[in-house]
């Protein structure tokens, strides 16, 4: 049986770009799996939230299209 863990993780967008929010929401990902040495096959879910100012493009699309260039 695998143990289940709960790990949370924080950034800060200085603008509404969704170049940004993209680029900064993979670095996030890959450091907080890094951090806890998590593979892809480890995570059971993710929950991003943002603030009411960000809305070109949310977190999850990222993601989904993981390693896309830009949000979808």
């Amino acid at each position: 049986m695998r143990a289940v863990r709960a790990v949370r993780g924080a950034i800060q967008i200085d603008r509404d770009d969704p170049e940004l929010i993209h680029a900064d929401t993979g670095t996030l990902l890959v450091e907080v799996m890094r951090r806890n040495g998590l593979a892809v096959d480890d995570i059971i879910s993710v929950l991003f939230t943002m603030t009411p100012d960000l809305a070109s493009c949310f977190p999850a699309a990222v993601a989904r299209t993981w390693g896309s260039p830009t949000c979808r």
